[in-house]
């Protein structure tokens, strides 16, 4: 995959991509190899954790715009199992997942996370 990236870069026709051209490709081969949803994604390199100057990227925010997708995506997936449990008679939520979703419906940012303004 490394090499054909790089026979692609310095090709007349395509070649001399950027850096953040190179970040942009990279994510989304990640998206590609492993299944992700599409409220957000980061990767965290816990070596930071040696340095101080680092902290902030172990806080446990979530910015406003992902959590605002994560409450589409609850409400959906509720709206979804609730016409189900309609057709077939039972839900294909937990009762704890459907709880915690509901939740997440009403604002409550789960697992300790705050909403950092941007």
């Amino acid at each position: 995959m490394l090499a054909a990236q790089h026979v692609m870069n310095i090709s007349e026709q395509g070649g001399g991509i950027t850096g953040f051209q190179a970040g942009f490709i990279g994510w989304e081969m990640i998206k590609q190899f492993i299944s992700v949803g599409d409220c957000g994604l980061s990767i965290v390199d816990w070596e930071n954790m040696l340095y101080p100057q680092y902290e902030e990227r172990f806080e446990k925010t979530i910015s406003r715009g992902i959590f605002e997708e994560l409450k589409k995506k609850a409400r959906k997936r509720l709206a979804e199992a609730d016409e189900g449990e309609r057709i077939y008679g039972h839900s294909s939520i937990h009762p704890e997942v459907r709880k915690h979703m509901e939740s997440i419906v009403n604002g409550v940012v789960p697992f300790g996370y705050v909403i950092k303004e941007d």
